[in-house]
């Protein structure tokens, strides 16, 4: 029993110390797996090997202690929150301590001072006041401080501005020096949030051969350098400013398909493209679209190259994918309108969009009729948008009553008349060149606009005579004598019918009926220009008389006609013409009213000039005729 019993206790204790055993090797292993010990070795500059180790309690070898902060030194210690006597910080303190800390922390920095004396010289020199003899002595003293770095301070925030001051005020030679030593960096530099702004001095600056060499960096990387938000503003100054039309060709190229990153080819667009190779047209329109997708994800669909790869795609994709892209663009058509290939891409998406594509454009150019209306290209947006959107309540609502409401800086711009042109006269060859009409005239055949053309465009021309009329009765005389407005404003008072009308006609015959005292005062029929439109609104009154018109400009300006007024009327050339014309029209309320004013003065009438001559000749016929209607009745 003893043996036996001391054996079973031998054989249970070395089980148990096979246990522990075990135990502790599972728990080393446990630790290496968790990393409580592990090392890596790593080189560094000076051929010295350093082990990195994540736990100090693991190895013998320890890392030396934090170093403590020096309590008496004044330069490790933070700016202590002084109190005043109430217990509140005095945070004025607090900051000059801090700012003054910072500044001693610059000073060990070896170009801080550089910097420093840089900027202020910079300073100096970028000001429009500068004398040219000093800026002459300054440029080469900057020139010698940023020598050997500039691709380091076009990096930085301040000491970019210093080098691009350089670009721009200095001569070819300073250029010369500066360029060479980012010659080879152009690429990375235009990808840096403040390089960039010296790439682009490069564009407007820089020989051509400096341009050039920024184009070939481009070269084989357009698509990528085009998606990123900075480069992308250099690519797009160099493709609008710079490169000629071959140039601008190859960069669009490259979007078609990887084939073409290769140069060499001769460049061609997507149409000349597509019509050699018919078996491609699919990879080319893929790749094209794949790429203004991303584009348009990243909100960079609003450069000059952008605006013309949509362009082509739009006017050479099947109408399926044509309606995916304009229901992608609608919100953007507002920020493409600045160019000429995107205000035509606006077009498109006008004329071959859904009334609902065609809802969501009129919305996104709310608050920016005015911009739209005077901008270059834009305005052709606003035409296009007045011939095909149905729903002219809701352009008056979201466009005309904001332009009517900034009507007067509108009608101040050229382009911004003529929209105002079109709402009156759409179409007419009087206002617009044939090209434009017959641009326009593209979007006839949309198959989205249900409602009549002339519905249409009456129903647009409601919602603006009353506030054109408005505004022509304050500014009629300012108007009509300058040369450019006189033509609006005669256009405004033919065509528009409201109750407004009366009062711009009145004020304008109160002021064509003061006496002509010579042919170089300030009166309106010696300026030609209103002379001549003063003529076309006397012969409108034929119309007016048509349309039963209660007022009628002829008749409103001998009413205003005195005695002495008449007299210096007969013996002027252009006023004699004026009555002469209201003669022609053959409203018989004018013409009775004009022999009435007339009959009195007829032997005071002497042909001292022509239109005398053919007034007295025009009465004669006039009175003879109205003696005869009597006689019938």
């Amino acid at each position: 029993m003893t043996i036996n019993g001391s054996a079973r206790q031998m054989k249970m204790k070395k089980k148990k110390d096979s246990v522990h055993a075990d135990n502790g090797t599972k728990q080393e292993q446990v630790k290496k797996r968790k990393g409580h010990v592990h090392a890596k070795t790593s080189e560094i500059p000076g051929n010295v090997t350093v082990e990195k180790v994540k736990n100090t309690k693991a190895i013998d070898t320890k890392w030396p202690k934090k170093r403590k902060r020096n309590e008496d030194s004044s330069e490790q210690q933070r700016p202590a929150k002084i109190q005043h006597q109430d217990g509140a910080p005095n945070w004025r303190q607090v900051r000059a301590d801090a700012a003054e800390i910072k500044d001693r922390r610059k000073a060990h920095n070896k170009m801080y001072e550089v910097g420093k004396h840089m900027k202020k010289l910079w300073e100096e020199v970028r000001v429009d006041k500068c004398p040219e003899e000093r800026r002459r002595q300054l440029l080469p003293e900057l020139v010698n401080m940023v020598r050997g770095r500039v691709p380091q301070m076009v990096r930085a925030h301040d000491r970019a501005r210093v080098c691009e001051t350089l670009f721009e005020l200095g001569g070819p030679e300073t250029r010369a020096v500066l360029f060479d030593e980012v010659r080879q960096q152009l690429v990375e530099l235009s990808r840096d949030k403040y390089a960039r702004h010296f790439v682009l001095k490069i564009l407007s600056y820089g020989s051509a051969e400096q341009k050039q060499a920024v184009g070939e960096g481009f070269r084989g990387r357009v698509p990528a350098l085009m998606g990123h938000k900075f480069a992308s503003e250099v690519g797009e100054a160099y493709f609008r400013d710079c490169a000629p039309p071959e140039a601008q060709q190859r960069m669009l190229m490259e979007f078609y398909g990887t084939e073409f990153l290769i140069m060499g080819s001769e460049p061609r667009d997507m149409a000349q493209l597509i019509a050699e190779h018919p078996e491609k047209r699919v990879i080319y329109l893929t790749n094209t679209r794949s790429q203004l997708q991303a584009l348009l994800d990243k909100q960079l669909l609003t450069g000059t190259l952008a605006h013309r790869l949509l362009r082509e795609y739009l006017s050479l994709c099947a109408e399926a994918d044509r309606a995916d892209v304009v229901e992608s663009l609608r919100e953007a058509v507002v920020t493409m309108l600045h160019t000429k290939d995107g205000a035509r891409v606006g077009l498109m998406c006008l004329w071959w969009g859904t009334a609902k594509d065609r809802k969501a454009i009129v919305k996104s150019l709310k608050t920016y009729a005015q911009k739209a209306c005077t901008d270059e290209h834009g305005f052709l947006v606003m035409l296009a948008l007045f011939d095909v959107v149905d729903d002219t309540r809701l352009v008056r609502k979201a466009l005309l009553d904001e332009m009517m409401t900034n009507i007067v800086d509108i009608v101040a711009s050229e382009h911004g008349r003529k929209v105002v042109h079109y709402l009156l006269s759409p179409r007419s060859t009087v206002y617009f060149h044939p090209q434009l009409i017959a641009t326009l005239a593209e979007g006839d055949q949309n198959s989205t606009s249900k409602k009549d053309p002339e519905v249409r465009r009456r129903e647009l021309l409601e919602g603006v005579s009353e506030p054109l009329l408005k505004t022509a009765s304050i500014h009629c005389l300012e108007w009509m004598a300058d040369s450019n407005m006189c033509i609006l404003m005669t256009h405004i008072l033919t065509k528009c019918t409201a109750d407004s009308l009366k009062l711009p006609l009145m004020q304008l015959a109160r002021r064509l009926a003061e006496p002509v005292t010579s042919t170089a005062d300030g009166h309106l029929v010696n300026n030609s220009a209103a002379y001549m439109q003063l003529k076309k609104l006397i012969q409108a009154d034929r119309q007016r008389s048509v349309a039963n018109a209660s007022v009628l400009f002829s008749t409103l300006i001998l009413q205003e006609l005195s005695a002495d007024a008449l007299i210096s009327w007969l013996a002027s050339n252009r006023t004699a013409f004026l009555l002469v014309i209201m003669l022609e029209t053959e409203v018989p309320a004018v013409v009775e009213k004009v022999l009435e004013v007339m009959l009195p003065h007829s032997k005071k009438l002497k042909p001292a000039c022509k239109g005398a001559e053919i007034l007295k000749k025009k009465l004669s016929a006039a009175s003879k005729q109205m003696k005869t209607t009597y006689c019938g009745d």
